[in-house]
């Protein structure tokens, strides 16, 4: 079988390099044979990222967000999904009437940059697999090699989803990157009709906040891949060198160590992990299907014994909710009357499940 080709991307910023490269080169680049892309602002200074870097594609910020927004989209018409409630949509974007927290909004505008880029050097379908992570990433054991991997799946940390997906790290194959690196498209290419969809799935959802992690899910799940996601478990956590520049978390001083850890808990999970996972060996172990259930359990159960953040989304409470409001409609149709039940919204491919599956029980107790 020939070896797989890998592309890993970094977006946005290659920082901490001096705290991150080598343990990078050695625990990722390495062991997934991968070439290094950046898509990152074009004011960086020199650094080792740049000298194994196979691609680079620099962005030329203006220092105002709202003006790149204008320039990518063509117009002033995003601004509206700067009224998504939390105020964390467009995190990094100044506006005072709406004002936001975190960085999503230029995560957003840099990943759109990422698909960009890809897409005119031709690249997307020249690789095997993409991974899309990022610099600040302490890697303390080595990343899966691509023959662990399926690709049939879509990978993510386990971990630091704030009930959707996180987005710091992810592993995708080639079968499904142009669906997953388009997936921020929506807020540039069809921003009022996504503020529509948002305000209408917050409803559905009850949620009171939308944040980059509820969307990236939500995303996978309109696209039809949500079956497909898999988790890895939670390696690497983020670091600050002391003076770094950071954009959103400053994180906690760790003085034995000598550098900011931007979010404890990763740290915290990675310690965790790496009583399953130390070299490649381990992750053909874990990630076995039957070899490593017993593994997998037990690390799921030592990372909700820790979870202080809200459950993961999953699309179950709303469609409980549809089927609960479908049931409530059913009341009052009329007994018997089937044209009108399949007038309900939802209901004909329910019906017509049902009777698929009253066919098959029907051919089982023949045969």
């Amino acid at each position: 079988m020939p070896e797989s080709r890998v592309l890993v991307a970094f977006i946005g910023q290659s920082r901490a390099s001096e705290l991150t490269a080598d343990a990078f080169f050695e625990h990722v680049l390495e062991p997934l044979r991968a070439d290094l892309a950046l898509a990152v602002r074009d004011d960086e200074d020199p650094n080792p990222f740049y000298d194994r870097a196979a691609h680079v594609w620099r962005y030329p910020e203006t220092g105002d967000w709202a003006e790149d927004y204008d320039r990518e989209v063509g117009s002033s018409a995003w601004r509206g999904l700067l009224e998504v409630p939390g105020g964390h949509f467009l995190g990094g974007i100044r506006d005072d009437q709406h004002p936001q927290e975190t960085s999503a909004g230029i995560l957003f505008f840099y990943r759109r940059f990422l698909r960009k880029s890809l897409e005119a050097a031709g690249l997307v379908d020249e690789y095997d697999w993409i991974v899309i992570s990022r610099s600040d990433f302490i890697w303390p054991a080595p990343h899966p090699e691509a023959r662990h991997l399926s690709d049939r799946r879509l990978y993510f940390l386990d971990g630091e989803g704030y009930s959707g997906l996180e987005d710091r790290h992810c592993v995708v194959p080639r079968r499904y990157a142009r669906e997953v690196l388009s997936l921020t498209d929506p807020v540039f290419d069809d921003p009022v009709g996504l503020k529509a969809r948002i305000d209408g799935i917050m409803a559905r959802q009850g949620w009171d906040l939308f944040n980059i992690e509820r969307y990236l899910a939500w995303q996978v799940h309109e696209r039809g891949l949500w079956r497909r996601v898999s988790y890895l478990p939670y390696l690497p956590y983020a670091v600050r060198p002391p003076g770094g520049h950071t954009t959103w978390s400053t994180g906690v001083l760790d003085e034995r160590r000598g550098f900011y850890v931007k979010y404890p808990n990763e740290l915290e999970r990675s310690e965790e992990a790496r009583r399953f996972i130390s070299d490649q060996e381990s992750w053909s172990r874990y990630l076995s299907p039957l070899r490593g259930a017993l593994q997998r359990r037990e690390l799921r159960r030592s990372y909700r014994e820790r979870e202080e953040y809200p459950p993961p989304f999953t699309v179950r409470g709303a469609m409980a909710r549809r089927v609960r409001r479908m049931n409530g409609e059913l009341r009052r149709v009329p007994a018997g009357v089937g044209r009108q039940l399949r007038k309900l919204p939802g209901m004909a491919p329910l019906l017509d499940a049902r009777v698929r599956r009253m066919r098959q029980r029907a051919e089982r107790r023949q045969g």
